[in-house]
C-alpha cells in the first residue's frame, strides 16, 4: 500500500487496526489487506462510509483521481447547490469590484471602459 493511502487510512479510521475496520466493514482482516495492497477502489470507498468521510479524498490518496479533478468536483457542486439569486448576487459583486476584467483573448477590459461602465450599472440593478 502507498504511504499516501496508508496515512488516508490512518487518519479516516483514526488508527483503528485492520482487524477492527475489516469487521466495521463486515469482511475479514486478509481480505481487507488483500484489497488494499491491490489498492482496490470499493474498497477505498467502503473504508469511508464506514467511517462516515469523503470517499473522493481516499480516492486522491490512492491516485486514482487527481487534486484537480477533485477540485472540480468540489466547484461544480458548490455551483450547483447555489441558487439563482446566490449566483447573481456573486455575479453583481465581481462585475461591481473595482478590479479590472482580462478575457481569454488578452483583451483588456477596465470598468472605466464603456463596456466596464455598462457592466457596473448592470450589477447595481441586480442588487436593487
Amino acid at each position: 500500500m502507498d504511504d499516501r493511502l496508508r496515512q488516508w487510512k490512518d487518519v479516516t479510521t483514526s488508527g483503528d487496526a485492520d482487524v477492527a475496520i475489516a469487521a466495521k466493514m463486515g469482511m475479514d482482516r486478509n481480505t481487507l489487506a488483500r484489497h488494499l495492497s491491490a489498492n482496490n477502489p470499493a474498497t477505498i470507498i467502503a473504508i469511508a462510509r464506514a467511517y462516515g468521510a469523503n470517499p473522493i479524498t481516499g480516492l486522491v490518496a490512492a491516485g486514482w483521481i487527481t487534486k484537480e479533478e477533485q477540485r472540480r468536483s468540489y466547484d461544480s457542486d458548490a455551483l450547483t447547490g447555489a441558487t439563482t439569486m446566490q449566483l447573481l448576487a456573486e455575479l453583481g459583486n465581481r462585475v461591481a469590484a473595482d478590479v479590472d476584467v482580462i478575457y481569454p483573448t488578452g483583451q483588456q477590459e477596465t470598468l472605466d471602459s464603456p463596456s466596464g461602465r455598462q457592466h457596473r450599472r448592470i450589477a447595481k440593478g441586480m442588487r436593487a
